[in-house]
């Protein structure tokens, strides 16, 4: 990893992995954990939700380790913020009949994720222009 880091710069680095670790999951839980189209149990639920905050606070380390404290302190409050917004997300599903709940997270996961690209590559076009 400290080779990657000399030869290409930190903040690329660490892009691309979280680039290639978001694809990876996001292959995972579409594609494998949620193909049926039964209820998820509480239990499935909570071990998943663990699951991806363990994996957030990892990064929230790298970040801290490679970029220093407050790096690390504006990601991880940033991750709460976004976290605790999303929970409006869960009166929306539970709306709706089980069999729908699938399809609808589905297009609601790729809808904010398009919408988050362009909030992030907007913002760091302005950005880079100061």
């Amino acid at each position: 990893m400290n080779a990657l880091i000399q030869q290409f710069g930190d903040t690329d680095v660490l892009y691309v992995i979280f680039g290639i670790v978001v694809l990876l999951f996001l292959v995972l839980d579409i594609g494998i954990l949620q193909r049926s189209d039964k209820p998820m149990t509480v239990k499935s639920a909570l071990f998943q939700t663990g699951c991806w905050v363990s994996i957030a606070f990892a990064y929230g380390y790298l970040v801290y380790h490679f970029h220093g404290t407050e790096k690390g302190l504006q990601y991880i409050s940033a991750y709460l913020m976004e976290y605790s917004l999303s929970a409006d997300n869960l009166l929306f599903l539970y709306s709706y009949s089980p069999t729908l709940k699938y399809r609808i997270n589905t297009i609601t996961r790729f809808c904010s994720m398009e919408l988050s690209a362009r909030w992030f590559s907007g913002s760091s076009l302005y950005f880079s222009e100061f």
